[in-house]
């Protein structure tokens, strides 16, 4: 129910925006701020909450969280996790809004916004992934002084925050790709597209895990727990070969964005052009991270919130209704249907089962059940 508030709320601020001409950014504002508030006051609501809300009381218990993030939880001990979550979704809140107004055209920001808050494997998922969504907000700020800044020391900013966010979450680690983005100036051409599609359609039979030893190695090269993450790398091989669980529209719909940003990549900037590569790359990742890897994609599919409105801006400044009409109706028919499930049908996953109460700090009686079906 609480949920289902903020969304109602959300869309009538979002319709007062267009109303206004998309003038006023302190409604986009707003509405990151009931984001945060959302964030800072779930409880016992996604899956993973009591791993974090019980480790921080047992830190000890613990010894595989990362070096920073195990300093932030001794430093917050005395004021208690509700308040240390509060405060680092408020870091990283703040960095998404930065970048979704840095990124996102004012009148097409609306669309992002739906396709953020409405599709269950967006919003609730970066809620779900607390300290991974944390290293990923870092490490945008890696985008930030790589393509943003004119420091003379961007770079080394952008490697100190790099060590930072591995420091975090080990996942951070695949980020390293941003340091790449600036060297892609060349667009992509009718033959590097075909190459990218028949990379795709191989990569829909790739098995990863033939590579179990190499990943191994990769884990170890890190630091990480070769224990701890032994586990993500058979979960990999028990997933592949299996559906990939996506229904039809959402296959169709990142089909469509895949074919799409490739035709028209010439015509984003020269900064939009390094987050179209990033879309591009998830799509690729998508068909081979399986199990608990596939959240190791999350650091470049989250760009296609990005993506997907600045197409729409072009095909719209192009005069290609027929395009336009097809993919808005599209973008928006997979968050809808994705809310609709979790939210009105009786539809229910062990992610989801909680949402439709939203447990908050304020329940006096949550539901703490791990559900395993």
């Amino acid at each position: 129910m609480v949920y289902s508030l903020f969304v109602i709320f959300t869309i009538i601020i979002l319709y007062i925006y267009h109303v206004g001409n998309c003038r006023n950014q302190k409604l986009i504002d707003l509405i990151f701020f009931l984001i945060w508030v959302i964030f800072a006051i779930e409880y016992y609501t996604t899956k993973d909450y009591p791993v974090y809300y019980k480790g921080f009381y047992a830190l000890n218990l613990n010894e595989n969280w990362e070096p920073i993030y195990r300093l932030l939880i001794a430093i917050f001990q005395p004021l208690g996790f509700i308040v240390f979550n509060a405060c680092v979704a408020a870091f990283e809140i703040f960095t998404l809004c930065f970048f979704f107004k840095k990124i996102v055209s004012p009148h097409y920001r609306w669309i992002s916004l739906c396709v953020l808050i409405l599709d269950t494997n967006n919003l609730f998922l970066l809620m779900n992934f607390k300290r991974q969504f944390f290293a990923m907000m870092v490490a945008l700020w890696i985008i930030h002084f790589l393509l943003y800044s004119v420091h003379k020391y961007k770079y080394i900013l952008a490697a100190l925050v790099f060590l930072c966010a591995i420091n975090i979450h080990s996942s951070a680690y695949i980020s390293i790709g941003y340091f790449a983005l600036p060297l892609f100036k060349r667009r992509l051409n009718k033959p590097v597209i075909a190459v990218i599609l028949l990379i795709y359609i191989a990569s829909i039979g790739f098995a990863l895990s033939s590579f179990s030893d190499q990943l191994m190695w990769l884990l170890n090269a890190t630091g990480s727990n070769s224990d701890y993450y032994d586990a993500y790398i058979l979960q990999q091989a028990d997933y592949e070969g299996t559906s990939s669980g996506f229904g039809f529209f959402s296959i169709l719909s990142n089909i469509s964005l895949l074919l799409l940003l490739l035709i028209y990549n010439k015509d984003f900037n020269e900064r939009q052009y390094k987050f179209l590569l990033c879309s591009v790359l998830s799509f690729i990742l998508l068909n081979i991270l399986k199990g608990n890897f596939y959240r190791l994609n999350l650091y470049y599919s989250i760009f296609n919130i990005f993506t997907i409105s600045i197409l729409l801006q072009i095909l719209k400044n192009k005069k290609k209704q027929y395009l336009y009409t097809y993919m808005l109706c599209l973008t928006l028919a997979v968050p809808v249907k994705s809310y609709y499930n979790a939210f009105l049908s009786d539809k229910i996953t062990f992610m989801t089962i909680k949402y439709k109460h939203f447990y908050t700090i304020f329940h006096s009686n949550p539901d703490k059940k791990d559900y395993l079906f």
